[in-house]
């Protein structure tokens, strides 16, 4: 099933001619913070300047606020060892590996109103709008909650792991291929 590209704003995609590499080259990168490193020296050929950044999601994710001329723009990179392998055999009639987030964040991103979500995937730089991966999600059904929960420590200081069942979306690599192909990056150009 092939998806229609769309930016955030409703116009049309246009044929990438700049994607978003260091020098030109992609680097490898083994942690969230080898990917921000790179990721900001991406930002910093395309002339922004990296304001703030805060490391979230237990360390495995990172929200960059950056400036260009007189505009600061949200981008929030999202590390990942490996793609969702399952994802063809849990979600019944897709094929191929696929890439996740939970819900939850995905909502949080949206209000705050960070449109752009990177997945970095050593040694590429996928990006998207949040609102398309929400949509795609809900208008094909690729929603699920995990069957094993994951542990976190619990906020309370007592050292105790805390189990949580997390509502994910899980979409395609193709969607993230096929839009880095076809989508110019009116923040990055």
């Amino acid at each position: 099933m092939q998806a229609t590209l769309t930016s955030f704003d409703s116009s049309p995609i246009q044929k990438s001619e700049t994607p978003l590499l260091v020098g030109g080259v992609s680097h490898s990168f083994s942690d969230i913070f080898g990917a921000v490193m790179y990721f900001e020296k991406a930002l910093h050929e395309k002339g922004f300047r990296a304001l703030h950044k805060r490391f979230e999601n237990h360390d495995r994710d990172c929200l960059i606020h950056a400036q260009k001329g007189y505009d600061t723009t949200s981008f929030y990179l999202k590390f990942k060892r490996e793609w969702f392998y399952s994802y063809g055999k849990i979600f019944q009639g897709e094929k191929g590996a696929g890439e996740s987030i939970n819900s939850s964040q995905l909502d949080e991103l949206i209000t705050k109103k960070i449109d752009v979500v990177i997945f970095a995937h050593s040694p590429h730089f996928y990006w998207i709008y949040a609102m398309q991966i929400k949509n795609y999600c809900a208008e094909r059904g690729l929603i699920r909650v995990q069957n094993e929960p994951n542990f976190y420590n619990a906020e309370d200081f007592t050292g105790k792991l805390k189990p949580e069942f997390e509502e994910t979306l899980s979409f395609p690599v193709e969607l993230l291929e096929n839009f880095n192909t076809y989508a110019k990056v009116p923040l990055l150009a």
